[in-house]
């Protein structure tokens, strides 16, 4: 029982952390009225998504760069 307890305590960490690198609905709207894919992946490489987006566009380009970030 104290192992499930554990358990628990340490999924509701991970998913508190988790959500904490989200981003907020006006930082996603200031990435759409950018317009331009370049400018929303420029700005994702400058967001808490450095390291995967950055990864994402060794694997692809574009629109699927940014969907795999």
């Amino acid at each position: 029982m104290a192992e499930n307890n554990a358990f628990a305590a340490y999924i509701s960490a991970r998913v508190r952390g988790m959500a904490s690198t989200l981003m907020t609905r006006s930082t996603l709207d200031s990435f759409l009225d950018k317009g331009d894919l370049k400018a929303i992946s420029e700005a994702l490489l400058n967001s808490p998504y450095e390291v995967e987006m950055a990864e994402a566009l060794t694997r692809y380009e574009g629109v699927e760069a940014i969907e795999d970030a």
